[in-house]
């Protein structure tokens, strides 16, 4: 589209306008619609415009419409629709969104592409010692697999998946608490672009025992998977190791050629 640095999404412009007495031919056009000199192509029963398959000129011509593909809406399709619009969950679920594709999470208690299936109660949560993985496996289409585990308050934790080879590729973490409130939820690891394990930070608010959900992002995605809990690291250290020059006494690095760079928190 002129103007505005984009183009836009994939369509067909389609002619809407009056019924004809003979369908035209390409470069000719129904006589009054203002579209004199404009390339039409007789397809069928419909007429469509040969201007491109952008829509950017035949949406905005007397008597067109544009016919967006899935992801695309507005005048011209160059809007990227919400993928969640096209997804309705009941029974309490909420849509998730990677992508161009959208999908429910339910609830603890049903399961199905809407949240519209009662599922049967699940085994107990399997317990998890923090800093070791634990195997799970979604078996069954819309299946969830449970973990539990202590934790003490205003202590923060790391909880990951990790789908194994030929397993759970793509995963969907929820974090509940005792009264099954969800207090956090992940399906993609946002450290790492394309990443579609899970990945929560979280700090405990109390202390008590603390239930995991695991499950495919799409309602047929099967297979093993391992779920690890462990103490996050100290707020002293960055995450490769190496004293945070943002606290404590500051930071001293000298280069091998004698540089000295002092850091001094403020």
């Amino acid at each position: 589209m002129a103007g505005t640095g984009l183009s836009s999404g994939p369509a067909v412009g389609r002619y809407d306008g009056p019924t004809v007495s003979a369908a035209p031919v390409s470069g000719s056009s129904p006589d009054g619609n203002g579209l004199s000199g404009s390339g039409l192509t007789a397809l069928g029963t419909q007429i469509y415009c040969d201007l491109g398959t952008d829509c950017a000129d035949c949406g905005s011509r007397p008597w067109f419409t544009c016919e967006c593909d899935a992801g695309y809406e507005g005048v011209h399709c160059d809007v990227v629709s919400n993928p969640c619009d096209r997804v309705h969950c009941i029974n309490g679920g909420e849509c998730v969104r990677q992508g161009m594709e959208g999908s429910c999470s339910c609830l603890q208690g049903f399961t199905g592409d809407s949240c519209e299936t009662t599922a049967p109660p699940p085994p107990p949560p399997a317990p998890i010692v923090l800093g070791e993985a634990s195997n799970g496996e979604v078996a069954s289409p819309g299946g969830v697999v449970y973990f539990s585990f202590a934790a003490r308050a205003d202590v923060s934790y790391v909880l990951e998946t990790d789908g194994q080879e030929n397993g759970l590729q793509d995963t969907v973490m929820t974090l509940y608490d005792a009264q099954e409130n969800t207090l956090a939820e992940n399906d993609d690891d946002e450290r790492v672009s394309g990443h579609l394990d899970s990945y929560i930070e979280w700090t405990c608010p109390a202390d008590g025992t603390y239930t995991i959900g695991v499950r495919g992002f799409g309602p047929d995605d099967l297979g093993r998977f391992t779920v690890m809990v462990a103490e996050a690291p100290s707020s002293e250290a960055g995450s490769d190791g190496v004293s945070d020059p943002c606290s404590g006494d500051g930071l001293v690095l000298q280069s091998d050629h004698g540089e000295v760079i002092s850091y001094l928190p403020s």
